[in-house]
Formats: structure tokens, C-alpha cells, sequence
């Protein structure tokens, strides 16, 4: 018997965006690794882009990052701190639809 796995719908990001994480939100995800509170190279973080949006203190993102977030929606992300990537930045690598 064979079983077929539904297919996952993706979102088509142009190029590799890239996201900014403070202190206080990479507290608040756990984030760790080689660095205390960013996570080094290769940490990753699954989060919906709307959980994102409100996790961000003060007057909340720049426009740059509302401007890439919000049409995601509820949107599930995988975000990936590369090896060339500053404290705090990460690529977002997948982005799935929300239902």
C-alpha cells in the first residue's frame, strides 16, 4: 500500500531575505549555540512571520521589515543564522502558508 504525503505549500521568497532578531526576542525564541544569546553559525528558528512581528519590542520593526513580513501572514518560517550573517541576522531559507 502506498501513501501519498500532501504536498507543503511553500511561498517563493526572492532571494534570501534577511531578518533582524534582538537580544530580547532571541531571549524570548531560546535561541542558542556558539554565541550566548544569538546563536552562532547554523541556528535556526521556526516561527510564524505574524508571532515575529509582535515579538519585537519598542516601536516594534523598521518599514524594510514590516514591508517583508506582513504580507506573510501566518506564515511558518524557517529562519538561519549563516556563517556571513551579523549578530542578531538571519536568512529567511523557507516560508510556508498558513492556513
Amino acid at each position: 500500500m502506498s501513501t501519498t504525503q500532501p504536498s507543503i505549500p511553500e511561498i517563493t521568497l526572492e532571494g534570501t531575505p534577511t531578518v533582524y532578531l534582538d537580544y530580547d526576542q532571541c531571549e524570548r525564541f531560546a535561541l542558542s549555540g556558539t554565541d550566548p544569546y544569538y546563536g552562532g553559525a547554523g541556528t535556526e528558528l521556526v516561527v510564524a512571520a505574524s508571532t515575529l512581528l509582535r515579538s519585537k519590542g519598542g516601536d516594534g520593526y523598521d518599514q524594510t521589515h514590516k514591508d517583508l513580513l506582513e504580507p506573510l501572514g501566518s506564515a511558518t518560517l524557517v529562519l538561519v543564522r549563516g556563517e556571513t550573517h551579523g549578530p542578531g541576522w538571519f536568512g529567511i531559507v523557507r516560508a510556508i502558508k498558513g492556513r
